[in-house]
């Protein structure tokens, strides 16, 4: 393990709790996450995490400024309305960031509609 930089050194000092905050912090996310059907298992890095979770909100929000709903097409939707209003699948063995990213652009595309 890396060790932390000057800044991450600082904030430590200033808030002894600052790992209890961000470990708590990075559980609310991956259980965000896993409510939504991704594909997370609580080993990925939290900065990772906290992107991806910053993707996948913004692609919802795409989805709802198009008028789709997020209930019909979600990812354990058997049926979707269609099929660019459901969050993409996160890939076998595919990285946190390569799947955020994608998700972004996924969600560019909608913004495009």
């Amino acid at each position: 393990m890396s060790s932390p930089s000057p800044y991450e050194q600082r904030q430590s000092e200033l808030n002894p709790h600052r790992r209890e905050d961000r470990d708590r912090a990075a559980e609310v996310a991956y259980h965000q996450l896993r409510q939504r059907g991704v594909d997370v298992d609580g080993s990925e890095p939290a900065e990772e995490v906290a992107t991806l979770l910053s993707a996948v909100e913004r692609f919802e929000e795409m989805v709802s400024a198009v008028g789709g709903d997020r209930m019909t097409n979600s990812l354990d939707t058997d049926d979707p309305d269609d099929d660019a209003l459901v969050l993409p699948k996160r890939r076998e063995d595919e990285k946190l960031t390569a799947y955020a990213e994608r998700i972004m652009t996924a969600a560019e595309k909608l913004g495009g509609r």
